[in-house]
């Protein structure tokens, strides 16, 4: 079960060294109110640039994007990287259902209108990967365009959706990639 953590009200809830780890790289440190709960986000350029949404993996936060901050920024990106829902210091509710992939998304697409924006480029990484590719499926026109490392998008396994899939299916992610890639596939 996950534990829940009491919401943060103010950016002066999170540690003196958390700001000091995301000033370090660049970045500014808040906690943004999106869909019901406390959200971590790390951010850094300017807020009226084209926004690149970064979502982590699992069991990361915001932290794990640290090095790509300066260099999008500079590139002329308003650069966000949240540390989802049950991580870092963002909220972590109770409820297991509180975490399906559509209430994720709904996270994703509060966070880019709170912080100013209708659209945003989107990476994932690992976790963030699967969850990037349900979110631009989901939400298009909110999430122009996706790039995720280290999770391949898998369609279809034997006419069973792998990734993204949101629909319920029989085939576990694992299972499916493994049946996929063969005794190759190693993660």
């Amino acid at each position: 079960m996950i534990s829940s953590k009491p919401p943060l009200t103010d950016e002066s809830a999170t540690p003196s060294l958390q700001h000091n780890y995301a000033q370090k790289y660049g970045a500014r440190l808040r906690i943004v109110k999106v869909n019901g709960i406390d959200i971590e986000v790390a951010e850094a350029g300017d807020s009226s640039n084209p926004m690149v949404l970064l979502l982590h993996g699992w069991p990361e936060t915001w932290g794990s994007w640290r090095w790509q901050f300066d260099h999008l920024s500079h590139l002329g990106f308003y650069v966000v990287a949240p540390s989802t829902r049950g991580y870092g210091f963002s909220h972590a509710p109770d409820d297991p259902k509180a975490y399906g992939i559509k209430i994720l998304a709904d996270d994703a697409v509060g966070l880019v209108h709170e912080l100013g924006h209708h659209t945003a480029q989107i990476v994932g990484h690992d976790w963030g990967a699967i969850c990037a590719w349900h979110f631009a499926l989901m939400r298009p026109e909110i999430f122009t365009s996706v790039f995720c490392l280290s999770v391949p998008l898998g369609w279809s396994v034997d006419g069973e959706a792998v990734i993204p899939r949101l629909e319920s299916s029989t085939l576990t992610p694992m299972a499916a990639l493994r049946k996929q890639y063969g005794s190759g596939f190693f993660y």
